[in-house]
């Protein structure tokens, strides 16, 4: 079962390569609450701080990663000319992307923890190297493509321990999750989201929260929402997203967004048009 497909077709990640090049100066980045950060280091070596974290020496090659919005530090090293290629990552729903919201918030690659990303690690650096006509979307595209294979493996190899990941890994929790991603507006109950993991209700309900860190209700909950505020950005009627998510009225779908979300959907779509 493939169970990583639906999630990236909800909610799709983009990336936008913004530098290519030597690091010559100290760079400060911070994100956004729409985006994080890629940094693929293909030559050379520099020094990685984050505030409330020991200074990291990072040497080539190296893939940067930070999944959420961190503020950060890039020193290149004398004497060692680093040559990067660096793309803002965006997931759709920002931080509360079911993906997005499971994952650490940055994390460094190096060497041998990047063998499975190889062949398309050297793409890259080929591209961000000597660029050709389109350079800026196939860079954009292996990007994308890179943390993608980075996701399948994760998935592939059970390296998470908790979170969405971790939940689409175990092959009774799969079903449930399948379930609830392909069809959000049905009216799930707690006894039939157990039965498609084929256990009882107690099992599946600690064995839901061991693993995703939440309640079967709380994701379900979280999923629809998510879906919810990408209906809203693309212009979609707030009584047809409740309909398709499993809520009686609009009234009903904006108590539970307030209380998911803290504000009201308009209130929401206002602060992130």
């Amino acid at each position: 079962m493939d169970a990583l497909s639906p999630l990236l077709a909800r909610f799709n990640l983009r990336a936008g390569t913004f530098f290519r090049g030597p690091l010559c100066q100290r760079t400060d980045l911070y994100g956004s609450a729409e985006h994080g950060h890629l940094h693929l280091l293909h030559q050379g070596s520099l020094r990685l701080q984050i505030v409330g974290e020991p200074e990291q020496l990072v040497t080539a090659p190296a893939l940067l990663l930070f999944v959420r919005p961190v503020a950060h530090r890039l020193q290149p090293l004398p004497q060692t000319s680093p040559q990067l290629a660096c793309a803002t990552l965006s997931f759709a729903g920002g931080n509360t992307h079911p993906l997005a919201s499971s994952l650490p918030a940055w994390l460094v690659l190096q060497g041998k923890q990047l063998a499975s990303l190889e062949p398309l690690f050297n793409l890259l650096a080929r591209e961000a190297s000597d660029p050709a006509p389109g350079s800026q979307a196939v860079l954009d595209r292996l990007f994308e493509l890179l943390v993608i294979e980075w996701l399948r493996r994760q998935l592939e190899e059970q390296r998470l321990q908790v979170g969405l990941l971790a939940g689409l890994a175990d092959p009774r929790l799969a079903q449930t999750l399948a379930g609830i991603h392909e069809r959000p507006g049905h009216p799930w109950q707690l006894e039939e989201m157990a039965g498609c993991a084929h256990l009882s209700r107690a099992r599946f309900a600690a064995r839901f929260r061991q693993v995703l860190g939440c309640t079967p209700g709380d994701y379900l909950l979280g999923w629809r929402i998510g879906l919810v505020q990408k209906g809203l950005r693309a212009g979609r009627p707030l009584a047809l997203l409740a309909a398709e998510n499993g809520y009686e009225s609009a009234s009903a779908l904006a108590r539970a967004f307030r209380r998911r979300v803290g504000c009201s959907p308009r209130q929401w779509l206002a602060e992130n048009p």
